[in-house]
């Protein structure tokens, strides 16, 4: 009633009407996907022509089927006709013209036991035939959702799909009723997914995340008090042992370029119109900050701090994993990527944009002046996909060595840190700011050595021994002169790659 502003009658009347719902039980619960269904096909009716039973309704805004209506003759040269009716929704009169051979069908007439739907010569139909899922848990779901508010939209849209596997896993037998020979086929069954034995095989990591999101909500089960006669060690049943995840071979590692291709790719791509330019700009953002697509296209143009050198991800107002907040200081990359997003700035404040305004506003707002013509308008909303993100980096991989996707810059960014000689102290910064709580998140997860790296890495061990021998053979003096001019020659790269 909230999401779509109706009263409960409303709700009543699209159950009558086709709208299915989980169970008899009140109040109503629905699945999401089938509201959507109900939803689209009644926008598709409306453009349909109508059975020869059926009239328009102008209040209802869809087709409508009364029992008895009123024939009623027109005083036309063509001998027209009116069919008169009230309709069984919001009982307000409806009308209906043709000619005596459009409207000989009268719905009281035809075959009694046939269903509307077969009045039509078109595709039958049956009701429901789109659902093809168990219902009977759909409840115990609905008190998991509400309990799972403490998540993000994302991480409840993970959880809820291990949930749906664990019930499709069980054919849909009522989460009351489980027993851990239940939950020990569920096992089997990501145990033939991880080995790849079965027509949707599935990496490592999304069988362990399955697993996780499954005993999470076995251990939520547990403490409800409609399921004290479960029994108490259902969760432990679903653990997979290490053998089961030992023999997946790792997934291949994601491709990316080095920062000096991405450079050339950035150069590289067209700036003639405002389009182009805002493709350089996101495209060059995302390696500035090590930013997720979704977190850089919600950004507004008061969390680009210019003359900070900074980035404020706000998790308040912008898309961010797990909603996190972090200040993201500009990664020392050359300085084409940080001069990119400078530029665009400037440009968005010439075209009058605002501090609340997005920092890549659709398009439809950049060409056609929004701003410069409704300066006093309510902030424009961000894009709500990323295909702009994804688009642009198509355009940068023209020429490249491989067709990259946003994320790519993440890992080209922790590949960075690897190729660089720091302390300590600036690891655990760089990885601080891509936003991980620790050092190992950046390294298990981004940067990863393809095989020909690692093969060259390995082959290339053992070949210093012979500049190792002449280093020995040098004086102290020659050796602290050639330190010296080492540490002044990697001073000016640095003072240069910071601008």
């Amino acid at each position: 009633m909230r999401l779509f502003d109706v009263s409960r009658n409303t709700i009543s009347n699209w159950v009558k009407e086709g709208l299915v719902p989980s169970d008899d039980n009140r109040p109503y619960i629905f699945r999401g996907a089938v509201v959507q269904d109900f939803h689209k096909r009644r926008r598709d009716r409306r453009y349909a022509s109508l059975k020869p039973h059926e009239f328009y309704c102008f209040t209802c805004k869809a087709p409508v089927a009364p029992i008895e209506f009123v024939r009623e003759p027109l005083a036309t040269l063509s001998g027209a006709q009116a069919l008169r009716a009230t309709c069984p929704r919001c009982k307000r009169g409806i009308t209906r013209f043709g000619t005596p051979g459009d409207l000989h069908v009268d719905r009281s007439q035809d075959a009694p036991n046939t269903t509307e739907d077969q009045t039509d010569e078109g595709e039958l139909k049956a009701p429901g035939d789109i659902w093809i899922w168990h219902t009977k848990n759909d409840r115990i779901i609905h008190a998991w959702q509400i309990s799972a508010g403490r998540f993000a939209d994302a991480t409840t849209d993970a959880h809820l799909r291990a949930i749906r596997f664990l019930e499709g896993a069980i054919r849909g037998k009522p989460f009351m009723a489980l027993t851990t020979e239940n939950i020990d086929a569920v096992r089997s069954e990501l145990k033939l997914q991880i080995s790849g034995s079965c027509d949707a095989p599935k990496s490592r990591s999304s069988i362990s995340h399955t697993a996780s999101h499954i005993r999470k909500f076995l251990e939520w089960l547990l403490k409800q008090d409609f399921a004290s006669d479960l029994p108490r060690d259902l969760p432990d049943y679903i653990d997979l042992p290490r053998a089961a995840y030992a023999q997946c071979l790792p997934r291949p590692p994601k491709k990316y370029p080095l920062i000096e291709e991405a450079e050339t790719m950035l150069q590289r791509m067209p700036s003639r119109t405002l389009t182009q330019q805002r493709d350089r700009a996101m495209f060059a953002i995302a390696f500035l900050g090590a930013l997720r697509a979704d977190t850089l296209i919600s950004l507004r143009l008061k969390h680009l701090r210019i003359a900070e050198k900074l980035i404020l991800q706000d998790g308040s107002v912008s898309r961010t994993k797990n909603g996190k907040s972090l200040e993201i200081w500009w990664f020392p990359i050359p300085e084409v990527f940080s001069a990119e997003v400078t530029k665009w700035d400037d440009l968005m404040r010439e075209l009058g944009f605002q501090n609340d305004d997005p920092l890549f506003p659709d398009l439809k707002y950049i060409l056609t002046g929004y701003r410069r013509r409704f300066p006093n308008a309510p902030p424009i909303e961000p894009m709500k996909t990323k295909t702009a993100v994804t688009k642009a980096f198509e355009i940068a991989s023209i020429g490249a060595k491989a067709l990259y996707t946003p994320h790519s810059a993440k890992h080209t960014i922790a590949a960075e840190r690897d190729r660089r000689h720091l302390t300590a102290l600036e690891r655990k910064a760089w990885s601080e700011n891509m936003g991980h709580e620790t050092e190992q998140i950046t390294e298990r997860h981004y940067g990863q050595l393809s095989p020909d790296e690692r093969r060259q890495a390995i082959e290339n061990i053992g070949c210093g021994s012979e500049q190792l021998a002449w280093l020995e053979g040098l004086t102290n003096d020659e050796l602290g002169a050639g330190v010296r001019q080492l540490l002044t020659r990697q001073l000016e790269n640095k003072k240069r790659s910071n601008g």
